[in-house]
C-alpha cells in the first residue's frame, strides 16, 4: 500500500541539508559577465521543468526570481524550453532577444525544482514496510556562451536535495536554488573588467 502525502500547506523547513555548489563561483570567475560600471554583458536565457504537476508550478516561482534578478540587473532575460539550447551552438537563433545581438556571452540556465512526496508502505503482515520523506530542492547546470568564440567557455552545476517535514511548502527551496543560480552569476561574484 503506498501512502503519497505532499501537501502544500506549512512552510515549516527541516534543515538536514546535502548541497553541491559545483564551484560555481569558480567556474565564472574568469568570465567578464559584468562590466565595471555594472552593465551586463549577457543576456540570460533560462528553462524549466520537473517531472510532475507540482514541479511544474514551481518553475513559476523560479521564473519570478529570475525575471526580478534580470530588471535589478538590467539583463536582457528569456525563458525557453530546454530544446532551445545545445552545448555546440548555444541558444536557438530564433528564440534570441533582440538586445542579445551586441552582447558577448549568453548565459543559459537549466533549472529542475524537486518536490517529492512522502512514501509509506507496508509488504505484509509479516514484513515491516517503511517511510521515505518528502524531499524539496532543485537542480541546476548553468552555461556561459562565448559568441566569439561559438561555444561554452564556462558551465556548472549547482543541487540541494533536502528533507523536508510532511505538508512542508518546497517553494522556499526553490527560491533558494533560483539564488545560488544567480549568486554564480551576479557582479559581486564576478571580476569587474
Amino acid at each position: 500500500m503506498l501512502n503519497r502525502l505532499f501537501a502544500v500547506a506549512s512552510s515549516a523547513l527541516l534543515l538536514s541539508a546535502c548541497a553541491s555548489t559545483g564551484g560555481a563561483r569558480g567556474a565564472f570567475d574568469q568570465v567578464p559577465l559584468f562590466g565595471a560600471d555594472g552593465k551586463a554583458h549577457f543576456a540570460f536565457y533560462y528553462a524549466c521543468s520537473g517531472t510532475n504537476d507540482l514541479e511544474n508550478d514551481l518553475c513559476d516561482t523560479a521564473g519570478r526570481d529570475f525575471s526580478s534578478w534580470a530588471d535589478e540587473h538590467r539583463v536582457p532575460a528569456k525563458r525557453v524550453t530546454k530544446d532551445d539550447f545545445d552545448e555546440k551552438s548555444g541558444v536557438a537563433a530564433a528564440k534570441l532577444v533582440s538586445r542579445d545581438k551586441d552582447l558577448p556571452y549568453r548565459v543559459y540556465v537549466r533549472f529542475i525544482p524537486i518536490a517529492e512526496a512522502s512514501v509509506q508502505w507496508s509488504l505484509s503482515n509479516d514484513v515491516k514496510g517503511g517511510y521515505s520523506p518528502p524531499k524539496a530542492g532543485y537542480a541546476a547546470d548553468a552555461f556561459v556562451y562565448g559568441v566569439a568564440e561559438s561555444k561554452v567557455v564556462a558551465q556548472t552545476h549547482l543541487s540541494n536535495k533536502t528533507t523536508a517535514k510532511d505538508k512542508a511548502d518546497p517553494t522556499p527551496y526553490i527560491h533558494d536554488g533560483a539564488a545560488a543560480v544567480l549568486a554564480a552569476l551576479s557582479p559581486s561574484s564576478t571580476p569587474q573588467h
